[in-house]
C-alpha cells in the first residue's frame, strides 16, 4: 500500500505553525527528529522554548481518503463508518478520552490535533511526550525484560477487566454478539486485497481456511477491550527511581475495541513481544481457553496479511504463507 508518510519531512517552520497553533503564541522549534516504529503515520518529537517545552506529534501526509490503519478497526456488524471517517486521528482522540476515563493507564493525554488541513497539507494529533524508550530501540538484560513483561501483563489484566455484551467498536453503535461476524470479514477482505501480492498456493490455503472460519472462533470469549496492537513499537520502557526498568507507557490507540481477549494475546505473540514472563503472570489470572492453539493460527494469519498489505517485505510473505500452510494443514486435520 503506497504511503506518503514513508517519504515525508517535517521542517521546523510546519513545527513552528503546529506548536504555534497549540500554544497560541509564537514559539521557536529545533530541528524536528522522527521517531523509530511508526508503520502508518510520520511520528516525531518536538523540542521547544516554551512549556511544556517537548511532545510528540503524529502526522498523516495521505490523501483524506487513504487509511492505513483501517484493516485492524472493526468492519461488518460492529463498525461505526462515522467515527472512521472523523478524520486521520478522529477515532484515537476519542479512544485515548475514552481509555483516560477508565482508570489510571500509560496512556499519553492528547494535546492537540488538527484533521482540517487549513493551516497546513496535513493532518496532525500532538500528544504527551512520555518518558522511556521502545521496546523496539532497546537492549534488555532478560532480568529486565521480564520485569518489563510483567507489568505489560498487569497493564492487560486490568484494560482486559472491561467487557461488555457485544464485540466490536467501542462506541455504542456497536451491536454484535458473534466474534466471527467481524473476525472472518477482515479475514475475507484482507484476501481480496493480496489475491495479486500471495502466490496461489497461498491464496487456496487460505480461502480453506476462511471457510472454516467461522465454526472454529464459534468458541469465543467474552467481548473484551483490547488495545489492539500491542507490539514493541508501541511500549516504552524507563528506570523508575529505584533503577529498574519498568512499563512507562503504551502508544497508539486507533484500534481501541470489544473483542475476543485471545486477538489481543495472539498478536503479542506473533511477533514475539512477551515471553513467559508475561505469560505466566497473565495466565495465573486468566488461563487460555482450550483449542486456543488453532484459534491463534487465524489471528496470526490476519496480522501477517495485514503487514503484507501494509508493507509487503518479500519476509512478510512468506510469514504469511507459512502460517496460511500451517493453519489449512489444521483445519483439514480436525
Amino acid at each position: 500500500m503506497p504511503n506518503a508518510n514513508d517519504t515525508f519531512e517535517l521542517t521546523a517552520v510546519d513545527a513552528e505553525a503546529i506548536v504555534s497553533a497549540w500554544l497560541g503564541r509564537a514559539v521557536r522549534c529545533e530541528p524536528p527528529r522522527r521517531l523509530i516504529g511508526g508503520i502508518c503515520y510520520w511520528v516525531g518529537r518536538l523540542r521547544f522554548d516554551a512549556p511544556p517545552h517537548t511532545a510528540v506529534v503524529k502526522i498523516d501526509a495521505n490523501p483524506l481518503d487513504i487509511r492505513l490503519d483501517a484493516k485492524s478497526l472493526p468492519i461488518g456488524p460492529g463498525a461505526d463508518p462515522a467515527e472512521n471517517a472523523a478524520g486521520s486521528f478522529g477515532r484515537e482522540a476519542v479512544h485515548l478520552e475514552i481509555v483516560r476515563s477508565l482508570g489510571d493507564f500509560p496512556a499519553p493525554r492528547l494535546l492537540w490535533r488538527d484533521d482540517s488541513r487549513t493551516r497546513l497539507p496535513f493532518s496532525y494529533m500532538i500528544i504527551k511526550d512520555l518518558p522511556g524508550r521502545t521496546l523496539e530501540t532497546l537492549r534488555l538484560g532478560a532480568e529486565e525484560r521480564s520485569a518489563v513483561e510483567r507489568d505489560l501483563a498487569e497493564f492487560c489484566l486490568r484494560l482486559h477487566a472491561h467487557t461488555r455484551a457485544e464485540f466490536g467498536d467501542v462506541r455504542p453503535s456497536a451491536r454484535t454478539r458473534r466474534w466471527a461476524d467481524i473476525m472472518v470479514p477482515r479475514l475475507a477482505e484482507l484476501r481480496e486485497d493480496l489475491k495479486d501480492r500471495l502466490p496461489a498456493e497461498t491464496l487456496a490455503d487460505i480461502d480453506l481456511a476462511i471457510r472454516h472460519a467461522a465454526d472454529v472462533l464459534a468458541e469465543q470469549g467474552e467481548p473484551t477491550l483490547v488495545h489492539g496492537d500491542l507490539w514493541a513499537a508501541n511500549l516504552l520502557a524507563d528506570r523508575d527511581a529505584d533503577g529498574r526498568w519498568r512499563l512507562s507507557g503504551v502508544l497508539d490507540w486507533p484500534a481501541l475495541q470489544y473483542a475476543d481477549v485471545e486477538y489481543e494475546l495472539a498478536y503479542l505473540e506473533a511477533w514475539r513481544t512477551v515471553g513467559e514472563a508475561f505469560l505466566d503472570r497473565y495466565c495465573a489470572q486468566r488461563p487460555m481457553r482450550p483449542g486456543y492453539p488453532l484459534r491463534r493460527l487465524y489471528y496470526h494469519l490476519h496480522t501477517y496479511m495485514l503487514h503484507v498489505w501494509l508493507e509487503g517485505h518479500p519476509s512478510q510473505v512468506r510469514q504469511a504463507a507459512a502460517c496460511a500452510r500451517r493453519l489449512a494443514k489444521a483445519v483439514e486435520d480436525r
